[in-house]
């Protein structure tokens, strides 16, 4: 097993983010029944961590040297209050636990969203008093998934979209949950279809919403935690139909286009993340004033959650959800996460972003399918 592995571009990108506005990070909340023993909470995130050293990932070198080193500190178990708390220089996840709910809160640079639903898996399966895999593949990266896919020189979108949400100016981040129940066909087009419904009505103009891939549908059995996310961009256009965009979408999977941003963001490797990030706080700030973004939001989706799996000993989740992190150069962020019995929406801004009117017109799109047609 390797004890490091290079950096890749895009999670270079993401280090640039945390810079911009720290801490890039998401937290993956179990709310649920009882409270977990901190004693037994430590030792099962301790084995979590044997078996899935990523979750020890820290940076090392600079530059085309930059590497992700497995031995790292232990994720820390914190309170609540300490969600927001800077993670640069420290571990790359954290546990928070209160009665009635925990929440794993990673660095996305080095964990996605995939990677912290394997982490999650590996803990509450410790608490169960189970036998945890040997330690996963940690040499993968994300070029090396998707090798021979997309395009290997991609054009950069222009910054021409209006932004999903109403934009305010302000310190930090905001965000907002809604739950929906009931079960959804094509749930992920249907969203879509909602947010741009709503970005054309807080602003006409054009909409291109980002869709992330998980790249492990490229390397089967791959058990990892790195940040092997892609993006599909799509444009969704007035007359759009739901079927529609679940036949693009589908195509551009199909092609490899979740790749291209691996591979555009190679370049990354050759900047320093000072200048890097200089670069992108001027551009964030220049699109912000004319009101001009390369997309208008990201919207991910993470699946359905059986939480019979994420329930220990004197513990027993009822929900999860996931609180995506927030960018200064990205309007909105929404995550979707689902259970037997309906969906968690979660979406974040920068700033004072009205992500409230957002989610509320999502939810009434969905329940009422007139309203998303297909």
């Amino acid at each position: 097993m390797s004890d490091s592995r290079p950096q890749s571009g895009l999670e270079r990108v993401w280090r640039v983010a945390d810079r911009l506005l720290p801490p890039f990070a998401f937290s993956w909340v179990v709310e649920g029944d009882g409270a977990l023993d901190p004693d037994r909470a430590r030792a099962a995130l301790d084995a979590a961590a044997a078996s899935l050293p990523g979750l020890r990932a820290r940076s090392s070198g600079w530059l085309t040297g930059s590497r992700w080193r497995f031995d790292g500190p232990a994720p820390a178990i914190l309170s609540f209050d300490d969600l927001d708390a800077p993670m640069a220089g420290g571990p790359a996840a954290t546990l928070h636990l209160e009665p009635g709910r925990l929440a794993l809160r990673v660095q996305h640079a080095c964990i996605d969203g995939a990677g912290a639903r394997l982490a999650l898996d590996a803990f509450f399966a410790a608490l169960r008093g189970e036998t945890l895999p040997p330690p996963a593949d940690l040499a993968v990266r994300d070029l090396d998934v998707v090798a021979g896919l997309g395009r290997s020189a991609p054009t950069p979108p222009e910054r021409n979209v209006r932004p999903a949400v109403a934009m305010a100016p302000g310190p930090g981040r905001t965000w907002a949950r809604r739950r929906v129940t009931g079960r959804f066909q094509d749930l992920l087009p249907r969203v879509l279809h909602a947010v741009a419904a709503h970005a054309r009505a807080v602003q006409p103009g054009m909409v291109r919403l980002d869709v992330p891939v998980d790249l492990r549908r490229h390397r089967p059995g791959l058990r990892s935690t790195a940040n092997l996310t892609g993006l599909v961009r799509l444009h969704v256009h007035p007359d759009d139909r739901v079927d529609q965009l679940a036949a693009r979408l589908a195509a551009a999977i199909d092609k490899g286009e979740q790749a291209d941003v691996v591979h555009a963001a190679e370049g990354v490797r050759m900047v320093p993340l000072w200048l890097a990030a200089w670069a992108a706080r001027r551009e964030a700030a220049q699109g912000a004033a004319r009101g001009r973004y390369t997309a208008s939001g990201t919207v991910t989706n993470l699946g359905r959650v059986d939480l019979s799996a994420w329930s220990a000993p004197g513990f027993t989740a009822r929900r999860s959800y996931l609180v995506p992190p927030a960018n200064p150069d990205l309007p909105m962020l929404m995550s979707m996460v689902g259970d037997d019995d309906g969906v968690e929406l979660v979406a974040t801004s920068p700033g004072q972003g009205d992500v409230v009117s957002l989610l509320d017109a999502v939810v009434a799109a969905l329940m009422d399918p007139e309203r998303s047609p297909g």
